[in-house]
């Protein structure tokens, strides 16, 4: 049984063995470009990842100070 990429970035439905024979056998420049491009998209995704835990931890600081100064308003 072959194993189906999961990275539908690669593309969809292709075996892993099938893309690893076709890599190999691409040039060694292509190898290194590729490479780089998902090399640069896995950064790409994982400052797309760490903005929006900014904006998630940003968001509820901002609700936790407004539960905060909502019940100080209430107990008073």
């Amino acid at each position: 049984m072959e194993l189906i990429a999961e990275d539908s970035n690669i593309a969809p439905n292709i075996t892993l063995s099938r893309f690893a024979d076709d890599f190999l056998k691409m040039p060694k420049e292509q190898q290194e470009m590729f490479n780089k491009s998902r090399r640069a998209l896995s950064y790409s995704k994982l400052l797309d990842a760490a903005e929006s835990l900014k904006e998630f931890f940003q968001n509820d600081s901002l609700r936790q100070i407004e539960r905060e100064s909502e019940s100080h308003v209430i107990g008073n």
